[in-house]
Parts: structure tokens; C-alpha cells; sequence
């Protein structure tokens, strides 16, 4: 009992041992399962973010579908702005580039009147130089008048005492020289001012006339601000109308969408048009074919139906000359019974007379029995060819009434191909307006391309950013994995804990294995979010590759457009050729069924000629008839010769005279019989005539025919290519309604831009506006420009004013001065006057003492030749004056 009770203890030791492992482990797989949870829940986030970014991405794909549509119609908008910014530009530039050659010239004007004012007042200067030295010279003058006073008082003083006439004519003669010396310095100084007043009067002229250019240009430049000014109110305005012509265009595409929808459905109505007329048509060519069928039977058997009969009529000819044979054989045995009647008239030869009589008699009655029942033959022969041209006449008339019906077929049908015609260049001008779409639609596919390119760049920045965050998310689940990894290393290391329960914790092993089939889901998601990028790149390659290949398709097709017109006109005229066949045909047609009517009334002349004859034949009969019974009566006659003698005689005149009526009847039956045997060789060559001209129409009846059915045959082909042909255009007009469709998705799309675009439309106004903001600062600062150019002007011309004036007032020194001359000339002369006056006459005075004397005129003479001013004189005369020198001189 105690060892049973020591393995209790020691058994529920064990147990609490195996308790507490048991609680470790189960706390270990809590901590597990928390971990698998969290993993769970992470894996969970991480696909919901996987889909997230994948309706982000489905999201963004429309985004930028519709931002290349609306990128689109923004290039669209932007390149007609960017061309009225251009012109405007332009325009600008231009009045810059006026504005600036203006100014240029403006200030190479203001140059040149500078140098010519700088020129002005150098001459100005230069002339107040003159004035001055002439003021000096003149002051100089003045006191040597002074001093010539004070010395001629002297000298009159000297004179009175002297009293010598020899000094004072002397002294008459120095002053006379140096007033003619003055005369001349004057008329020289007269001369110079009057060319001073002509250069002013020309500097003058050109200052009003550079004023007349400056006021001109001002005018010019005012006119040039004006057209900038209509000019950007025409922009507004043209601005403002695009923005009517968009709304107007927007009312145009609606108008054209629904023009084109009951184009479409009249081309299906044509197209099922144009289907029952070919079915039509071919049955119309079957019926053709098939009574050309028939006619070519008929004919076969017509033909040998006329063989027959010529071979009929071969045979009654031949009999008919059989007949007329033994008719002659008739005639020469009666004339032999004649003459033998004559010769012989007693009975041994009366005998063999009736016996060749019986014979006779015998034979006409083989012959007639012979020609009654040969009559019957060809009556009933008759009858039958009769028959068999009622049933010919019924069956032209019936081929007639056809051919009539066929004509009248071919005649709609003729309709129905002008209709067609129409229809076609219908759709010609339909698939004319449909290429200038088409081109309108490359040409939108061009700027689509642009657009798409730029697109395909943002697209590719975006791809590029998701592939960031990709790889920013790969490094996540990189982070993870090695999370994942380190775990699994624990968990190896629990598991090598865990070895001795795992019979115990099958269930934690599956849950373990489910934790990494997820692990590896995981990854396999990981991989596909991967492929799907990739996928995402290379769709957008194939989209590429798609837009390349539809624009290759889109030329191929308008290539094959313009072959498929030119091949219709080529059928055009192949139809039109056909029709022209017909026309002739029918010509033939008409020709042959007139050659048929004119045959058909030579046989019914034929006809009546033989009923004619069979007449004059059962008239002979009659004849032969009515001789026959003449010949009883002969022999009765002759038996009542052998009776009576005398009645012979009588009897035999009777004969004769009945031979001799014989013989005229047989006269004329055989001139008759001539006659007629004319007339059947007469009806013989027309017969072979018609046959001849009958085989000859057949005969190109059947090339004509051949002809036309190898017309036919090529109408078919041509016909099966045109159906071919047409196919292939109804698979391309699907092909282009499916475009139109997509383009008419486009354009709700575009529509939805438009809006858009017309918010853009309203910035980029506020965008003109502040443009034209900018504009009027320009032209304002060019106003003051201008404001100050004119104030500059008239600084310019306030200063020529000033020269004016300073001319004006030098003129009125110089008069002044010539004035102040005058009246020294005046008191000259008075002087001089006074001289003689007061001069005493004195005999006794010798000149030559004048020598001794100091004579104070001289000196002052000779100073003023000295003096300097003197000289500056001489040298300006020199210098500038030398025709005037010359004069002076």
C-alpha cells in the first residue's frame, strides 16, 4: 500500500509537472495565436490597402483619360490663343519697331537741327564779333573824326594864318580818299548783311518745315496709337466671337450627329434597296437565260423543220416535173392520135386508134386518180405547214410579248441602275464628307497623340511614384519577412520544445501549417501586386502599340478608300460600256424580228402563189376533164362516120376545129405553164436568198449571243466584285461606325470639357484683361513719351523763336548802325562843305613845305591803316569776302 501510495504522489507530481508544462505551452500558443492574429489583421490592411491603391490607380486611369481630354481641347484652346498672343505680339513688335524708327529718326533730326542750331550760334557769335569789331571800328572812327575836328579847327586856324591853298587841297584830296574808303567799307558791310539775311530767311524756312515733319509725324504717331487701340477692341471682339463660334460649333456637332444618324439609316434603307434589286436582277439574267435557252432550242428545231421542208418541197418539185412530163408525153400522143385521125381515116385504123384511146383514157385515168390523191398530200401537207406557222406565229408572238416584258424589265432595271448611280454618288459625297471627318479626325488624333504623349510622361511619373511606394512597400514586407522570419526562428525552437507533445497538439501543427499556407498567400499577393504593375506597364505599351497600329489602319483604309473610288469609276465606265452593248443588242434585236416579219410575209406570198396554182391546176383538171369528154364524143363521132359518110366530112371539120382550139389552149397552158415555172425559179432564189440571208442573221445572231453571254459572264464576275467589293465597304463602314461611336463618346466626354474649358476661357480672359491692363500702361508711358517729345518740340521751337528774335534784333542793330553811319557820311559831308567854304585862296603856297610841317591828319591817317582793327578787317575781307574785295578793289 505505501509503494501505491508513493506512486500516487509521484504520479500526481508528474501530472502537476505535465499541468504546468501544459499551461506554459498553452500560454505559448495564446501568444502564438495573438501573433497569427496580428499577422492576420496586418495581411488584412495590407490587401485592403493593395485594393485601395488599385482603385486609386482604376480611379486615377479615368482621371487621366479625362485629363487628356480635357488636355486635348486645353492644347486646342491654347494653340488659338497662343496665335492671337502671336499676332498681337506681332503687332506690337511692329509698333515698337515704328515707334522706335520714329523716335530714331525724331532724335537724328533733333541731332541735325542741334548741329544746326550749334552752327546757327556759332554764326551768331561770330556775326556779335563782327558787330563788336564794328562797333569798336566805329567808335574808332568817331574819334578820329573827333581828332579830325580838333585838327581841322587847328588847321583852320593854321589856315587863317598860313593861308595856304596848296595844304587844303591836299588835305581835300586824303579826306575825299578815306571817304571813298569809307563808301566802300560800307557797301561791303550793306552786302555782307543782305546774305546774312538770306541764310536767316533760309534758316527760317527750314525750321517751319521741320516743324511741318514734327507736327506730320505726331499725326502719325496719334494714327498708329488709334489702329493699337482698334486693334485690341477687334481682338475682344474676335475673342468674344470664337466664344459664339464654340457655342455655334457645339449647335453644329449636335446638328451634324443627327445628320449623320438618318444618313445611316438611309444607307441601310439604300443597302437593303440595292440588295432586292441585285436579287431581282438575277432572277431577271435567269429568266434571259433561260429563254435564250429556249430560243436557241427553238431555233435547233425550227431549223429542222426547214431542212424537212426543203426536202419536202425537193420532192413535190420533182413530181411536179414528173407531171409536167407526162403531160407533155399526153399532148404529143394526142397530137399523134391527131395526125393519125387525119391520115387515117378508115377503120382498120379506127381500131388501134380507140385502142390507144382506151390506153390513153386508162393512163390520164391513173393520172388524175394519181393527182387527186397527190393533191390530197399536199393539201394536207399545206394544212400542216399552216398549222405549224400559226404555232411559229403564236410562239413569236408569246417570245414577243417576253422580250417585250424583258425589255421593259431591263428598262426598270436601267432605272433602278441610275437610281443606284445616284445612290452611289450620294455615298461618294457621304464618304467625300466622311474623309474631310476622317482627315478632321487625324488631325485631332495628332493632337491626341501630343496629348497622349504628355499624358503617357505623366502617366510614367505616376507609374514611376507607385513604383516607389511599391518599393517603399517592399521594403515594408521586407521588414516583415524578417519580422516573419525572426518568429519563425522561435518557432523552431519552440517546435524543438514542442517535439515531445506534438502527438498531443496535432491541431496546433495544422493551425501552424494554415499560418504559413497564409504567409505564403501572402507573398503570392505580394508577387501578383507585382505582375499587376507590370501587367499595368505593359498595357499601357499595347495601348501604344494599339493607337500606332489603328492610326496604320486608318491610312491603309483611306488608301483603300481611294482605291475603292477609282475601281468604281472604272465599273462606271464598264457599266455604262454594258449598257451601250445593250442598246445595240436591242437594235439586233429588232433588225432580226423585222428579217423574221419579212420572211413571214414571203411565205405568206408563197402560200397564196400555191393556192394560186393549185387554182389554175384543178382548172386543167376541169380542162382535161372537159377534153376527155370532147375524145367520147370524137369517138362517137367517128362511129357515126363509119355510119354516114356525108355526116364525116362535117364531124371532121368540127375536129379540126376543135383541134385547133386544142391547140391554143394548149398554147397557152404551156405559156402559163412557163410562166409559172418562171415564177417557181424566181421563188427558188428568193427562198435561197432568205436562207442565205437567214443562216447569215443566225449566224450572227449566235456570235451575238456568244458575245453576250460572255458579256454576261463578265458582268457576273464583275458583279461578284462589286458584292465582294461592297462587303468589304460594309465592313469598313462598321468598322467606321464603330469609330464614329467611340467619337461621338469622345465628344460627350469633350462636352463635359468644354465647361471646363470654359472656366480656363474665363481665367485666360482675366489673363487678357490684365494683358490689356498692360498694354494701356504701355501706351500711357508711350503717351508721356509722346507728351514729352512734343514738350521737347516745343522747347525746340520756343528756342528757334528765340533765335528769330535774336536775328530780328541784330537786323535792328545793323540798321541801327547803317543808320549811325549815314548820318556820319552826313556830317562828313558837312565837314567837307565847310572846308571848302572856309578854304582861302592862296598863290603864293607852295605844296612841298607841307613836308616841314607836322601834319596831324596824316598821322592820325596812318594810325587808323595801323591800327589793328583796321587790319581784322582787311583780313575778314580776305578770308570770306573776296568777290566783294575784288569789286571793292
Amino acid at each position: 500500500m505505501d509503494g501505491v501510495y508513493e506512486e500516487l504522489d509521484e504520479a500526481r507530481a508528474e501530472i502537476e509537472k505535465l499541468r504546468e508544462e501544459y499551461r506554459i505551452k498553452a500560454e505559448l500558443a495564446g501568444s502564438l495565436k495573438r501573433a497569427h492574429n496580428e499577422q492576420l489583421s496586418k495581411n488584412k490592411e495590407a490587401s485592403s490597402k493593395l485594393e485601395k491603391l488599385a482603385q486609386e490607380l482604376s480611379e486615377k486611369d479615368y482621371e487621366i483619360s479625362t485629363a487628356r481630354g480635357m488636355c486635348e481641347e486645353l492644347k486646342s484652346t491654347l494653340t488659338e490663343k497662343e496665335s492671337i498672343i502671336k499676332n498681337l505680339s506681332s503687332a506690337h513688335d511692329t509698333l515698337r519697331v515704328d515707334c522706335n524708327e520714329k523716335l530714331r529718326r525724331c532724335e537724328e533730326e533733333n541731332k541735325a537741327l542741334g548741329s544746326a542750331l550749334d552752327d546757327a550760334n556759332a554764326k551768331h557769335m561770330d556775326q556779335e564779333l563782327l558787330i563788336s569789331a564794328l562797333k569798336e571800328e566805329v567808335e574808332g572812327v568817331k574819334r578820329l573824326l573827333s581828332f579830325s575836328q580838333k585838327k581841322c579847327l587847328e588847321t583852320e586856324n593854321r589856315t587863317n594864318v598860313s593861308k595856304e591853298s596848296g595844304q587844303r587841297e591836299d588835305m581835300f584830296v586824303k579826306l575825299e580818299e578815306e571817304s571813298r574808303k569809307f563808301e566802300d567799307q560800307l557797301k561791303w558791310k550793306k552786302e555782307q548783311f543782305a546774305h546774312l539775311e538770306e541764310a536767316h530767311k533760309k534758316l527760317r524756312n527750314e525750321v517751319r518745315m521741320k516743324e511741318k515733319e514734327w507736327e506730320k509725324e505726331k499725326a502719325e504717331l496719334l494714327d498708329g496709337i488709334l489702329s493699337l487701340e482698334m486693334k485690341l477692341e477687334s481682338q475682344t471682339r474676335i475673342s468674344q466671337d470664337l466664344q459664339q463660334r464654340l457655342e455655334m460649333c457645339n449647335q453644329a456637332l449636335a446638328h451634324a450627329e443627327s445628320k449623320r444618324k438618318l444618313l445611316e439609316v438611309q444607307l441601310l434603307e439604300s443597302r437593303t434597296s440595292f440588295d432586292s434589286v441585285c436579287v431581282e436582277y438575277e432572277d431577271a439574267k435567269l429568266n434571259f437565260e433561260n429563254l435564250t435557252a429556249q430560243r436557241d432550242q427553238e431555233i435547233a428545231s425550227l431549223r429542222s423543220s426547214l431542212g424537212t421542208k426543203e426536202i419536202l418541197y425537193r420532192e413535190m418539185e420533182y413530181q411536179f416535173k414528173k407531171l409536167e412530163q407526162e403531160k407533155q408525153e399526153l399532148l404529143v400522143s394526142v397530137k399523134e392520135l391527131q395526125e393519125v385521125q387525119i391520115r387515117v381515116a378508115g377503120t382498120s385504123s379506127s381500131s388501134k386508134l380507140q385502142n390507144k384511146l382506151k390506153s390513153l383514157e386508162q393512163v390520164h385515168k391513173g393520172c388524175s386518180t394519181n393527182l387527186k390523191t397527190r393533191e390530197s398530200e399536199w393539201r394536207s401537207q399545206m394544212e400542216k405547214l399552216s398549222e405549224e406557222l400559226n404555232c411559229c406565229r403564236s410562239a413569236l408572238k408569246s417570245r414577243d410579248t417576253s422580250l417585250n416584258e424583258l425589255n421593259r424589265e431591263l428598262e426598270a432595271c436601267d432605272s433602278l441602275i441610275l437610281k443606284l448611280e445616284l445612290l452611289n454618288q450620294e455615298t461618294s459625297l457621304v464618304l467625300l464628307v466622311l474623309k474631310s471627318e476622317f482627315r478632321e479626325a487625324q488631325l485631332r488624333l495628332a493632337d491626341n497623340r501630343s496629348c497622349m504623349d504628355l499624358k503617357n510622361m505623366q502617366m510614367q511619373e505616376n507609374v514611376n511614384e507607385l513604383l516607389e511606394q511599391l518599393e517603399n512597400k517592399k521594403a515594408a514586407l521586407t521588414s516583415v519577412q524578417q519580422d516573419l522570419e525572426e518568429e519563425r526562428e522561435k518557432v523552431i525552437t519552440l517546435s524543438k520544445k514542442v517535439q515531445t507533445l506534438e502527438e498531443l497538439q496535432f491541431p496546433l501543427q495544422k493551425e501552424l501549417e494554415r499560418l504559413k499556407e497564409m504567409l505564403k498567400e501572402s507573398k503570392t499577393c505580394q508577387v501578383q501586386t507585382e505582375e499587376q504593375v507590370l501587367q499595368i506597364q505593359s498595357d499601357l505599351e499595347k495601348v501604344h502599340d494599339a493607337l500606332d497600329r489603328a492610326n496604320g489602319e486608318l491610312y491603309e483604309k483611306f488608301c483603300e478608300a481611294n482605291q475603292i473610288e477609282f475601281e468604281l469609276q472604272i465599273w462606271k465606265s464598264i457599266a455604262e460600256q454594258l449598257e451601250e452593248n445593250l442598246k445595240q443588242n436591242h437594235q439586233m434585236r429588232r433588225e432580226v424580228e423585222a428579217s423574221l416579219l419579212a420572211q413571214m410575209e414571203v411565205e405568206l406570198n408563197l402560200k397564196q402563189e400555191k393556192e394560186s396554182l393549185s387554182h389554175q391546176l384543178e382548172e386543167k383538171d376541169e380542162r382535161i376533164d372537159d377534153l376527155q369528154k370532147q375524145l367520147v364524143e370524137v369517138n362517137e363521132s367517128v362511129k357515126v362516120v363509119e355510119n354516114a359518110g356525108a355526116e364525116t366530112e362535117t364531124s371532121f371539120g368540127i375536129a379540126e376545129g376543135g383541134r385547133q382550139i386544142e391547140k391554143h389552149e394548149a398554147e397557152n397552158l404551156h405559156q402559163l405553164v412557163e410562166e409559172k415555172d418562171q415564177r417557181i425559179y424566181d421563188l427558188q432564189q428568193l427562198v435561197a436568198s432568205l436562207e442565205q440571208e437567214f443562216d447569215s442573221s443566225t449566224a450572227s445572231f449566235s456570235s451575238r449571243l456568244s458575245q453576250m453571254q460572255t458579256e454576261m459572264t463578265g458582268l457576273r464576275k464583275s458583279w461578284e466584285q462589286i458584292k465582294a467589293a461592297e462587303v468589304f465597304k460594309e465592313m469598313e463602314i462598321q468598322e467606321k461606325n464603330l469609330m464614329i461611336v467611340e467619337l461621338e463618346n469622345d465628344l460627350g466626354s469633350s462636352k463635359t470639357k468644354i465647361q471646363e474649358i470654359e472656366v480656363q476661357l474665363e481665367k485666360k480672359e482675366l489673363e487678357l484683361r490684365r494683358l490689356v491692363c498692360e498694354l494701356e500702361a504701355k501706351i500711357s508711358t508711350s503717351d508721356k513719351t509722346i507728351k514729352k517729345l512734343r514738350e521737347n518740340s516745343m522747347n525746340l521751337s520756343s528756342e528757334n523763336n528765340n533765335l528769330v528774335n535774336s536775328m530780328d534784333s541784330l537786323s535792328d542793330r545793323m540798321e541801327r548802325l547803317t543808320a549811325e553811319d549815314m548820318q556820319l557820311m552826313e556830317s562828313l559831308g558837312k565837314i567837307v562843305q565847310a572846308i571848302d567854304v572856309s578854304r582861302p585862296s592862296q598863290p603864293g603856297f607852295n605844296s612841298d613845305d607841307e613836308d616841314d610841317y607836322d601834319d596831324p591828319v596824316k598821322e592820325n591817317i596812318s594810325i587808323i591803316v595801323s591800327s589793328p582793327l583796321t587790319k581784322r578787317v582787311e583780313a575778314i575781307h580776305d578770308n570770306e569776302r573776296s568777290p566783294l574785295r575784288a569789286i571793292n578793289t
